[in-house]
């Protein structure tokens, strides 16, 4: 099968040809660009007081036109409940699979110089999590576990419960690239369509996920013989999905302006700002170490030392980090705490110790990983 050639957006300068800014104006003054706006995905309870009704589903299902695609609806408690125990168990083998679980935390975005960086992946903000806990995130830093844990607990407790269905996307080949094109295209359409009549939907593809690592992996289908017992003989899911009425607002996921879509990334430069961005932690880290030096100098007796060999040992913590994130951290704690502890009775050192651990651990993240090459 022969596919038309794609028009590029590009000139020969690798900026945008005026052609593609037309075609970019006209989709901003489509009806549907001001939804796209207003679209975000709602990772929190649902209204489960609210029902979707079945002239809404059949309206979304009307979407899904394309040769080979299909929508499904789970819509009895009985197809609800089977469906909502096997993402469970999907849920549960992701985390228990240590590559598949990494490479999800991977994605999640911690701090600022991340969301910079990358504008992409997951954060606390979209996450349904209450202001407090999100407040509270941002200030200690969330570990791979506390991830898989936040993951489990929210899609069992909070995410499946109070779905007023549950949908697939289904295709006929799941090798054929055309299908899956056309079901990427229902799904946006389709989330349009509901943001339009005030509804929610939250992709939850567990179980597509795991049936593609049992299928990449070899292992055992389980996964993808059990959602095959819930669909038509023939068909594959690509997309698992709830829907219902959200209870909050949805805040907005990181994404890229369409300005850096747009541009090349080879006549692209790190700005100014973005190097201050990747470098304040490193540099607040080392004005903490010289207040250490400096409490070292004014103190006496044991407190000198301290104070100096704390100072010492952040420094040389920020000189490891590149080389070992593990042997930084380390070095951090050692050269932090001791102090603190010394002279716990003081306000200075405590609050000190805890911003050279907060700033630091920010600052080894920095160090330890290698700048972006966008040449």
């Amino acid at each position: 099968m022969r596919y038309p050639r794609r028009r590029s957006c590009r000139g020969p300068s690798h900026s945008a040809t005026p052609a593609c800014k037309r075609s970019l104006t006209s989709i901003s003054e489509h009806p549907a660009g001001v939804t796209i706006t207003l679209r975000h995905t709602s990772r929190g309870a649902y209204d489960t007081a609210r029902t979707v009704s079945n002239r809404q589903l059949d309206a979304l299902h009307a979407l899904a036109v394309a040769s080979g695609t299909d929508l499904v609806w789970f819509t009895t408690p009985a197809q609800k409940q089977a469906f909502s125990d096997l993402t469970v168990r999907a849920t549960k083998a992701i985390i228990a699979d240590d590559q598949r679980a990494a490479d999800d935390y991977r994605w999640y975005r911690s701090n600022w110089q991340d969301l910079q960086q990358h504008k992409d992946g997951i954060t606390i903000d979209p996450s349904g999590q209450s202001g407090l806990i999100r407040a509270v995130s941002k200030l200690i830093p969330t570990t791979q576990q506390q991830n898989n844990d936040g993951r489990l607990s929210g899609t069992r407790d909070t995410q499946l419960p109070t779905a007023a269905a549950f949908g697939a996307l289904t295709v006929t080949e799941r090798g054929d690239r055309a299908q899956l094109l056309h079901a990427g295209r229902i799904w946006q359409r389709m989330h349009l369509s509901a943001t339009v009549a005030g509804l929610a939907l939250q992709p939850l593809c567990q179980i597509c996920e795991r049936a593609d690592r049992e299928s990449s992996a070899g292992l055992a289908p389980e996964f993808t013989d059990a959602m095959a017992t819930m669909l038509s003989t023939g068909t594959h899911p690509v997309m698992t999905f709830r829907i219902g009425y959200p209870v909050s607002a949805s805040l907005a996921s990181p994404r890229r302006p369409a300005a850096d879509v747009i541009h090349a990334w080879q006549n692209w430069s790190p700005s100014m700002n973005q190097t201050l961005h990747r470098c304040w932690a490193v540099a607040l880290t080392g004005v903490v170490a010289l207040l250490y030096l400096w409490i070292g100098v004014s103190a006496h007796g044991g407190q000198r030392l301290l104070g100096i060999a704390g100072g010492l040992l952040i420094l040389a913590a920020l000189a490891a980090a590149p080389r070992s994130r593990t042997a930084a951290l380390v070095l951090l704690s050692v050269g932090a705490l001791p102090l603190a502890v010394a002279s716990w009775w003081s306000i200075v050192t405590p609050v000190l110790a805890l911003l050279a651990l907060l700033i630091g651990w920010s600052a080894v993240r920095n160090l330890g990983r290698p700048s972006p090459n966008i040449a």
